[in-house]
């Protein structure tokens, strides 16, 4: 399984791009195997993704150091992390179908 490390978030891509994919009409399926996403899909997709990975102050899960333990994710961070999660799991959905092109 491919796991995604991005700073304190590990997202495991393969379990994502299935459900996602499993989510998509026969005919969406079918697009797909030319190159081209549902973008209503995908849109509501990234919008939750925004939801979960905000800009703010985490906590790491796994420091002792307690001068270590929280980071601060910027705003261009958090979208830099909603960006390669929708890359990863594109990718993904695009190896699940034959492609055409």
């Amino acid at each position: 399984m491919t796991t995604l490390h991005l700073g304190i978030f590990h997202v495991e891509v393969e379990p994502l791009s299935k459900g996602l994919y499993e989510l998509f009409t026969d005919d969406e399926k079918e697009i797909v195997r030319f190159g081209m996403l549902p973008a209503e899909k995908m849109d509501t997709f990234a919008e939750n993704l925004r939801k979960r990975i905000k800009p703010g102050t985490y906590r790491k899960p796994d420091e002792e150091d307690f001068d270590k333990r929280m980071i601060d994710i910027s705003e261009a961070e958090a979208e830099h992390y909603v960006s390669e999660i929708l890359r990863n799991v594109t990718v993904g959905i695009y190896n699940l179908c034959d492609m055409i092109v």
